[in-house]
């Protein structure tokens, strides 16, 4: 302890004023010698008479005294009471009888009185919190004032809540999260969407339970459950047509019995996939996912289930064809027209558009059916070739086509970037007559090229196409796929490559003076790429070929690979529709947020959508632009009742749809509070036990909430103003009215 002070007056007045109160001292003994007063009673109020003047030389030198003292740091404690509407159901205990208390009123008792309540109060910084789909502070003598009238419980949420006062409250005390434990007051019955568990074990929180009175009469026996039951599905609400949709399925075990719970996936009422799942002895969670590759575009609504589904799961996910279109012309029915059609349509990111010469007037249309490119007949100018991604010539002839139509192909691959991809035939030599298209394949072609190299033709990849996509290893078995190539049975030999460039094929054997005769080349070409096959029997390869660990020939691995590499970047607009959450409740706000996504700038672009509710009514959805994103919009929608909500939404500049989306959000009915009345202990359990918390017996002393014995300390700091605390003040007057007393009753005066 330490002390300071502040003296009234200038320190050597005090001393002078000190002296003369001595001096008077002096004085008054020596009265009270010449008046024979005892020397005892002279002695003590002449030691009184010091301790008065001590004490009014601490008024005028007003001291301040500093300490510190080591604290115990106490838990915090926060206490959570439900007050919804399903806590005013009756106990129904023995002593309270079915007319009695309240589950509320049980609760608040409890916590109010008895020794349990006390212990609480003396180990734990208590903070108390009513909640129903949130927390609110509460003082612990509003208790009794507390009325069950929320209409809807969430845990998650108001466990955050009060978890953020708490914090606020103790000024972001840097133990605090360490230090605290819940105790939850409730009757189990939880219809938030997010998991309490998950929170608390993000907030390092324990969650105490404390749990209804068991009625006085049993209970109605509950429905036979199932041995598990779905808790939650996460996946995504769109993807690309070709990829996978990756399911996330949470279970619970009901029963220790249970070792294999069975789930189907359905799409669209029709059971596409069932899966196992195993529980570990001791696991009573599980999750697991399960990848399902949806075969169509569109809205597909996807539900996973048991077999005897407690609670079935049911989820939309938007299929979205964002597939790379690609123009086939061939004027030969050849072998290599047909393997090649058959690669595009068994890859669903390419969607194919081919034209095949039946006579020299008239073309047969070959065409996928989800194609977003419809042509209603052969190709004719830049507009019927602006829509495609890629463009495949094979044998043809160029002096068939529309006169505008080589210098069309030729500013599509070299001004925007598109692919060319030319398949060798007798027709070569007419295809160095068109100076458009020639001069963008990567090998020079002479009439001699028309003339095929007789085979069985040795080939193999070259050491630039080692390095390349085309040719790409991931593993020991793709590297033996291009070690042993098949012969070819006839090749085209261009004289030579161009400058820049690759060849990717060359024969073994035969050569020019240029080299070996080449096979396959590339080269990029502006913006766009060119790739030149060399010979109509590279089909062989699918049928001559070794097969990988995949069950895939050499054909099929070049083609996919080949497909991707030359796959130009994405151009044009795209629209991004998302969802905050793919399941709400009914009554809830739906928020979406658009995004349009473009590889070049968009003049004045606005964003129009509109929401199907369910029973077919369509309305109108405004998208408010972001200030700090002009190419973002949020839009939000009540969902009044259960059921599927379709969500469009489109972009538009000078007048036309440049991209358009939708997306769907499954709304589940609300649960109502009145209605459910039953108690929850199993749910109750598992929270305290999936947190490290405890199930309160306000009974039995040893499920109370533990205290920590290796609680921190804290050294707490205090001050003891003993003048503007009148500490002084009132000793100074007691001890001058005790010398008046004692003078007044002796009669020395």
């Amino acid at each position: 302890m330490t002390f300071q002070w502040t003296p009234i007056l200038p320190v050597w007045l005090i001393a002078l004023v000190m002296a003369g109160l001595l001096a008077l001292l002096a004085y008054g003994c020596r009265i009270l010698v010449r008046k024979r007063v005892p020397a005892k009673w002279i002695a003590i109020l002449a030691v009184l008479r010091l301790v008065i003047m001590a004490v009014f030389l601490a008024c005028l030198l007003q001291p301040v005294a500093a300490y510190t003292r080591t604290v115990v740091q106490r838990t915090d404690l926060l206490v959570l009471v439900d007050t919804s509407k399903s806590m005013a159901a009756k106990s129904g205990t023995a002593k309270d009888g079915p007319s009695g208390k309240t589950r509320l009123q049980a609760a608040v008792d409890t916590l109010a009185a008895g020794e349990m309540a006390g212990q609480l109060a003396r180990q734990f910084k208590v903070h108390w919190f009513a909640f129903d789909d949130t927390a609110r502070p509460l003082e612990s003598a509003a208790l009794k004032q507390l009325a069950a009238t929320g209409d809807t419980t969430h845990y998650a949420a108001a466990i955050a809540t009060a978890w953020s006062t708490c914090r606020e409250q103790e000024g972001e005390r840097s133990d605090a999260a360490a230090a605290a434990r819940v105790l939850l007051v409730s009757d189990g019955n939880d219809h938030g969407d997010d998991d309490p568990v998950r929170l608390a074990r993000r907030l390092g929180l324990a969650v105490d339970v404390l749990l209804p009175p068991k009625p006085a009469q049993a209970e109605a026996p509950a429905p036979q459950q199932p041995g598990a039951e779905i808790t939650s599905v996460q996946c995504p609400r769109s993807v690309l047509l070709g990829t996978e949709i990756r399911f996330v399925v949470n279970l619970r075990r009901n029963g220790s019995d249970v070792q294999t719970a069975t789930v189907e996936l359905t799409e669209d009422g029709q059971v596409v996939q069932s899966f196992p799942v195993d529980f570990a002895a001791n696991e009573q969670s599980k999750q697991a996912s399960v990848v399902y590759h949806p075969p169509h575009a569109g809205l597909h609504a996807y539900g996973l289930a048991l077999p005897v589904p407690a609670k079935p799961f049911d989820v939309s996910v938007q299929v979205v064809n964002r597939q790379y279109e690609v123009l086939m012309l061939e004027d030969s029915w050849r072998w290599e027209f047909k393997y090649l059609r058959r690669v595009f349509e068994d890859d669903p990111h390419f969607s194919l558009t081919a034209f095949a010469s039946r006579s020299r007037t008239s073309f047969v249309q070959f065409s996928e059916p989800e194609r977003r490119v419809n042509l209603g007949g052969f190709p004719q100018s830049w507009s019927d070739l602006a829509p495609f991604d890629m463009i495949v010539l094979g044998d043809v002839d160029p002096s068939r086509w529309p006169e505008a139509l080589p210098a069309a192909i030729h500013r599509l691959v070299v001004e925007e970037g598109k692919s060319l991809i030319y398949v060798a035939g007798s027709n070569m030599s007419r295809l160095t007559k068109c100076p458009e298209i020639e001069t963008l394949l990567p090998a020079v072609l002479t009439d001699a090229s028309a003339r095929p190299v007789g085979g069985p033709v040795q080939v193999r990849v070259s050491v630039e196409g080692v390095a390349s996509a085309q040719f790409f290893r991931p593993d020991a078995a793709s590297q033996s796929l291009w070690q042993d190539l098949p012969p070819m049975d006839q090749i085209y030999p261009p004289l030579r490559k161009k400058p820049g460039a690759t060849i990717l094929v060359e024969a073994r054997q035969q050569s020019n003076e240029f080299g070996n005769l080449i096979a396959v080349a590339e080269q990029t070409v502006g913006r766009g790429r060119v790739l030149y096959v060399g010979t109509d029997t590279l089909w062989k390869w699918q049928m001559l070929g070794v097969y990988n660990g995949a069950g895939q020939t050499p054909y099929t691995v070049f083609w996919q690979q080949t497909l991707r590499a030359m796959a130009p970047g994405r151009t044009g607009a795209v629209l991004d529709l998302q969802p905050e959450a793919a399941r709400y409740r009914a009554g809830q706000m739906v928020r979406v947020v658009a995004r349009l996504q473009s590889d070049r700038p968009v003049a004045d672009a606005k964003l129009r959508g509109a929401v199907a509710v369910p029973g077919g009514r369509e309305l109108p959805l405004a998208f408010v632009p972001d200030p700090a994103k002009p190419d973002t919009g949020t839009a939000a929608f009540e969902a009044p009742v259960a059921g599927q909500y379709t969500i469009s939404a489109g972009a538009e500049s000078g007048g036309r749809t440049i991209a358009e989306v939708t997306a769907a959000v499954d709304v589940q009915p609300s649960p109502s509070e009145a209605d459910d009345t039953t108690v929850d202990r199993a749910a109750l359990a598992r929270l305290a036990r999936d947190t490290g918390g405890k199930e309160i017996d306000p009974a039995d002393p040893a499920t109370w909430p533990p205290v920590d014995d290796s609680r921190p300390t804290f050294q707490q700091a205090g001050m003891l103003d003993l003048w503007n605390n009148y500490t002084l003040l009132f000793a100074l007057v007691a001890l001058l009215g005790l010398d008046w007393v004692l003078r007044l009753g002796r009669g020395y005066f």
